[in-house]
């Protein structure tokens, strides 16, 4: 009988098993080992802590510190480089009127309401406080008798028709300076010339919806080309205007004509002509009083 041959018997080759946490893993999958450290010396001090410099002038003399911060808030302006290098602005608005309910209270008891109450900055401070807000200047909008502008009520501070009359307004250049005057204040007190500065300034009207926000617009301008850090403005009575405001959102407010940008040129070369002293002295530098 002719059968076919024997298939050969394949060898079946045994399987690795898989390696179990306690045996060793092969060289080529072994970490290598971590660099070693350098020994530290435990017996080298930390370095001195170099006392805080004290300043050289008076705060309360508002000479002084005019003089001695005139070559850290005097910046020149060519390309605006100091931006950004630890000098930061930030802008706050809001109405006497529409913000908090004890400077509500105030101003109904006050004669002329909001328009002519005068509140003291320490009572600002506390209301402010109260949502957990620290503001280094206060500034009063509300020296702007504008009875011409009732066609802009529905607009806010963004329109440039109500930045224009602001800046063209006979009391502007006063009121310029006496911010100028606070405002050099508040950086001879908050730091030196090398350290990092972070000011907070509040702009304050009867409704925080026109007069403040337009001076915030422009203090923000002029602050950005003197190579502050300023972002846009915070409206803390923002939620208070009326429905019937367009609360910048409209074409006029959002979209401004190519002047608008040479009514804020001639706001800072006020700032930057405007004598700070003689703003003092005229009287500019004085709070409340006769508002509408």
């Amino acid at each position: 009988d002719e059968r076919p041959p024997p298939v050969p018997a394949t060898v079946e080759q045994p399987r690795a098993s898989p390696l179990h946490r306690s045996q060793t893993p092969p060289p080529m999958f072994r970490a290598s080992p971590p660099p070693a450290r350098p020994p530290s010396n435990p017996h080298v001090p930390p370095p001195p802590e170099r006392p805080p410099p004290k300043p050289s002038f008076d705060p309360g003399d508002p000479k002084a510190c005019l003089k001695s911060v005139a070559d850290k808030v005097e910046q020149p302006v060519s390309g605006v480089t100091g931006a950004g290098d630890g000098r930061r602005v930030q802008l706050l608005t809001f109405g006497l009127e529409s913000f908090d309910q004890d400077l509500y209270d105030m101003c109904c008891r006050s004669f002329g309401g909001g328009a002519c109450a005068r509140i003291p900055n320490d009572t600002l401070h506390r209301a402010l406080r109260r949502k957990d807000l620290k503001v280094d200047v206060f500034v009063d909008a509300r020296n702007f008798p504008d009875p011409e502008c009732r066609t802009l009520t529905r607009h806010t501070g963004h329109n440039h028709e109500i930045i224009a009359r602001l800046v063209g307004h006979r009391n502007f250049q006063s009121w310029l300076g006496s911010v100028k005057v606070d405002f050099h204040q508040a950086c001879a007190q908050g730091g030196n010339a090398g350290s990092d500065l972070q000011l907070t300034i509040a702009v304050y009207c009867r409704a925080g919806k026109h007069r403040s926000v337009a001076g915030a617009i422009v203090l923000q301008h002029i602050l950005t080309q003197e190579g502050w850090e300023c972002p846009m403005p915070r409206h803390l009575s923002q939620s208070r205007w009326s429905k019937a405001c367009c609360k910048g959102n409209c074409q006029d407010c959002r979209y401004p004509p190519p002047s608008h940008k040479d009514v804020l040129d001639r706001a800072f070369d006020i700032w930057r002509n405007c004598s700070a002293e003689s703003a003092w002295h005229r009287g500019g530098h004085r709070r409340g009083g006769y508002y509408r």
